[in-house]
Order: C-alpha cells, then sequence, then structure tokens
C-alpha cells in the first residue's frame, strides 16, 4: 500500500520534500559525488602502493 501511495504522488508531481529540505537533498546528492570520487581515488592510490594495479 506504500508503495501505491509513494507512486500515486509522483505521478500527480507532488514532492516528497518540504521545501525548506530541498537544498539539504541537494547538499547531500553533491556530497555523495564528491564522497564517491574521494573513494575511488583512495581505492586507486592503496592498489598502486601495494603493486597490483
Amino acid at each position: 500500500m506504500d508503495q501505491l501511495q509513494i507512486g500515486n504522488a509522483a505521478a500527480d508531481g507532488g514532492d516528497a520534500l518540504d521545501p525548506e529540505w530541498r537544498l539539504v537533498a541537494a547538499i547531500e546528492g553533491v556530497n555523495g559525488i564528491i564522497l564517491l570520487g574521494w573513494s575511488t581515488a583512495f581505492f586507486v592510490t592503496g592498489m598502486r602502493r601495494l603493486g597490483r594495479l
């Protein structure tokens, strides 16, 4: 039942977030992309130091 309500909210164009939380959600998205790149760089550096890459 919950999935149906979420699907209807998306189909109706309803916002899942309150307007004051939109900026926080955008910052979290950018933060996730930065952390993905940082983690990849850390992993590659570690593998190079071990001589496996």
